[in-house]
């Protein structure tokens, strides 16, 4: 079953939220497993909706507000948060451990900052390892190179496929 998870941010105004419901709800999902990850904003929202939900982070969310939304997914390490808020490893490993205990799974982005930047793997394997540290549950990784957001730059298949 393919996987698809959408990051709204703060993409969806406040006019085109019921129209958005209204669709997601008319999906078939059979084949797919749908992840709608909504702003804090819009969380609350998507709770009678008939997608499986997940949220942008836990920075600003407690997590009994997340559970009590139906989040069953958690965006973490995102480049953005990793940016504006110089968020370590350490702490985002911090938050899969309380995503973990609390039984919402962790959504773990990496990605390097750079095109062509040559300790690639060196940068990956860092955020992987601290960020995964004394970590034995199943969770999803998400490859997201920075310099490919908004770009249209795509990694090659060499990378990606590594």
């Amino acid at each position: 079953m393919k996987l698809i998870i959408s990051n709204h941010k703060n993409g969806l105004s406040d006019e085109k939220l019921n129209d958005y419901l209204l669709n997601i709800n008319n999906l078939d999902t059979s084949n797919i497993k749908l992840i709608i990850c909504p702003s804090t904003k819009h969380l609350a929202s998507f709770k009678n909706s008939n997608c499986i939900i997940g949220s942008q982070d836990i920075e600003n969310n407690n997590l009994e507000y997340l559970k009590n939304n139906r989040v069953e997914y958690t965006i973490v390490g995102h480049s953005y948060n990793r940016k504006k808020y110089n968020e370590t490893n350490t702490e985002i490993n911090i938050k899969v451990k309380e995503l973990i205990k609390n039984n919402i799974m962790p959504i773990l982005c990496i990605g390097e900052e750079t095109m062509n930047q040559s300790n690639i793997y060196q940068i990956l394997d860092e955020q992987l390892e601290e960020g995964l540290k004394d970590i034995k549950q199943k969770l999803i990784i998400a490859y997201e190179p920075v310099w490919a957001i908004s770009s249209g730059n795509i990694p090659s298949n060499d990378i990606l496929i590594d």
